[in-house]
């Protein structure tokens, strides 16, 4: 079965989008009961990874970051790695920097990353390759998503565990949240149900496999469902995977230009106000949204190029009600 679209609403009345044809399907959970409706809720999607897309799986955006941003959010790159390979990034990138875009890290896509997609690995890998490059701009002076700061984040991550990122978001977050069908798992391990992309070239729909890397990192790459991500978003709220202040700190604007948080996008006043992330490449695409003042969480997934999700997701944001 081909599964390009699960969009989850939660919170408000229900509303379900629906196509006859191959582009799109949709999940409606109950405010009341939080049961899932449709079958598509537990198909697994991969997230998007690229920068300009701006979605990485918020999982990997700011809770493992927890030991660094619970301790000292203006240490810098250099205390935890203290030969990362350029000076200046190391003595002047903090992690506040970093979490906020505002570290001028630069992104980890072109022809380098093409060339070399399935042989990088590790974060380490990614540091070998870009660590030496200059800073694009002065850290703090203005804001760029910046998907190699998202590495260097879990490269960050590795150093103070002592374990492998992917070990560690496993056991701090997917587990004690229930995130069954939440991995990043190297493309060539069979993942049931885990979905295939498609992308648009020339006159028809291909399968993006070409432009996949080995795995996701920290800057995204990985696939989830959005029943997992309603218990992400239940485990955010409750209290359960960060302290109070913290969280309220994550989703509120840190950067100059007031559109990211510490691993959140966020934007909107008042009712509307939002936290959440979005993104896209070939073949995905995904927009996840939470409405704290209306207790509404909106998720949209898609295996196909943005902005399939994003569209369905903002249909429905313009049209939702404004009161619980």
């Amino acid at each position: 079965m081909l599964l390009t679209l699960s969009a989850l609403i939660v919170g408000a009345m229900p509303m379900l989008f629906q196509s006859t044809g191959p582009t799109q399907a949709a999940t409606v959970a109950s405010p009341s009961t939080r049961t899932l409706t449709s079958r598509d809720s537990t198909r697994a999607l991969r997230f998007a990874r690229k920068a300009q897309a701006e979605f990485e799986t918020l999982r990997r955006r700011l809770l493992p970051y927890q030991p660094l941003v619970g301790g000292d959010c203006d240490a810098t790159v250099g205390r935890y790695l203290p030969d990362y390979p350029n000076a200046e990034m190391a003595r002047k990138v903090t992690v506040r920097h970093l979490l906020s875009h505002t570290g001028g890290a630069g992104d980890i896509f072109g022809p380098e990353f093409t060339a070399r997609r399935t042989s990088l690995k590790t974060h380490t890998d990614y540091l070998q390759l870009y660590g030496a490059r200059a800073l694009e701009f002065e850290p703090g002076t203005k804001a760029v998503y910046s998907n190699y700061g998202m590495v260097l984040l879990g490269a960050l991550i590795e150093k103070v565990s002592g374990t492998s990122y992917y070990d560690y978001v496993r056991e701090h977050i997917f587990r004690p949240t229930g995130m069954e069908d939440t991995d990043s798992l190297p493309e060539d391990q069979d993942v049931p149900n885990r979905a295939t992309g498609y992308t648009w070239e020339g006159n028809g729909w291909s399968p993006n496999t070409h432009t996949l890397p080995y795995r996701g990192t920290a800057a995204g790459g990985g696939y989830s469902t959005v029943r997992d991500l309603l218990r992400f978003s239940d485990a955010l709220q409750t209290g359960a995977l960060l302290p109070k202040a913290l969280f309220l700190e994550a989703t509120a604007p840190q950067n100059p230009e007031g559109w990211y948080g510490f691993g959140f996008g966020v934007r909107g006043e008042g009712v509307l106000r939002s936290y959440g992330h979005r993104g896209g490449a070939p073949g995905m695409n995904a927009d996840f949204r939470v409405y704290p003042e209306l207790g509404v969480v909106v998720v949209g997934l898609s295996n196909l190029d943005v902005p399939t999700a994003t569209r369905i997701v903002e249909f429905y944001a313009l049209r939702m009600p404004l009161t619980q």
